[in-house]
């Protein structure tokens, strides 16, 4: 009698401790649902296509409408993969008017852009910190002061109106971004009553060119290369890094790529985004 009021007791504690744990999760999939995720996309100087002669032969497209698929197809995925967590706003889809395109020049005029230590948020996974998950400011700085003296980055050359940076030999390394505005996005963040900013730094899509074989028969990859870096409505700097994604080199439709090749990155990217 007295083990079956005690199983009685464990069950009803048990389905007690369950149904608060599941109303503590509904709760914050509220709270995540209603914030609101503000996208920057890259700027066109920040954009980098090796693949853009072979594209333009095969489309017929100019330059430009290129690089307008890839910052559009790229913009159009992120609101996707983002609308299954939380509310987005894209600066590139609502803003028609002339005033409001001058506000996205603003935004850019603000912009400083830097290589800086790609971070990383998968659980189980070292970062350059030594941690598995978001490392603190204080781990940030302590890093940066141990950190031996390297080379200066080499400077960065604009070729056709792309933006040129060497950093093959700095895997680790991602282009961040300061703004020069005192409580800039602080300022931006009441304006546009945003929770997160996600600003996209540079676009780049290079060939893997390693292996002379795979050049020449033209079986090679190619990768894209997004950098990325995360803020909250404080302004404060909560992740950076890059996510990238692959592609034969034989496939030179741009709207393709874009439909097929970006979910990848984008959903690394979204993941990153710390609710």
């Amino acid at each position: 009698m007295k083990n079956i009021i005690l199983f009685v007791l464990t069950f009803f504690i048990v389905s007690g401790i369950l149904a608060q744990d599941s109303l503590r999760l509904a709760k914050r999939k509220k709270e995540i649902e209603n914030k609101l995720v503000l996208v920057v996309p890259f700027n066109p100087i920040l954009y980098n296509n090796e693949a853009s002669k072979e594209m333009i032969e095969q489309t017929q497209h100019k330059y430009k409408q290129v690089q307008n698929i890839m910052r559009l197809g790229l913009d159009k995925a992120l609101h996707k993969v983002i609308a299954d967590s939380s509310l987005s706003k894209s600066l590139l889809e609502s803003y028609t008017t002339q005033s409001e395109w001058d506000e996205l020049e603003y935004i850019y005029a603000n912009c400083d852009y830097f290589f800086d230590q790609a971070m990383s948020w998968e659980p189980g996974k070292k970062t350059l910190f030594g941690k598995s998950n978001l490392s603190s400011d204080k781990d940030i700085d302590k890093t940066k002061k141990n950190k031996k003296k390297v080379k200066k980055e080499k400077s960065e050359e604009k070729s056709d109106g792309e933006l040129r940076s060497d950093i093959k030999n700095n895997p680790d390394k991602f282009l961040n971004v300061k703004f020069r505005e005192k409580d800039f996005l602080k300022n931006l963040a009441k304006k546009n009553r945003v929770d997160f900013f996600l600003f996209i730094n540079q676009f780049d899509i290079k060939g893997d060119y390693s292996d002379p074989y795979k050049v020449g028969s033209y079986s090679y990859n190619r990768e894209i290369k997004v950098h990325y870096s995360v803020f909250n409505h404080d302004g404060k700097y909560l992740f950076g890094s890059y996510a990238s994604s692959e592609f034969p080199a034989t496939e030179n439709d741009p709207i393709k790529v874009t439909d097929v090749y970006f979910m990848k990155l984008v959903r690394e990217i979204v993941k990153n985004i710390p609710y």
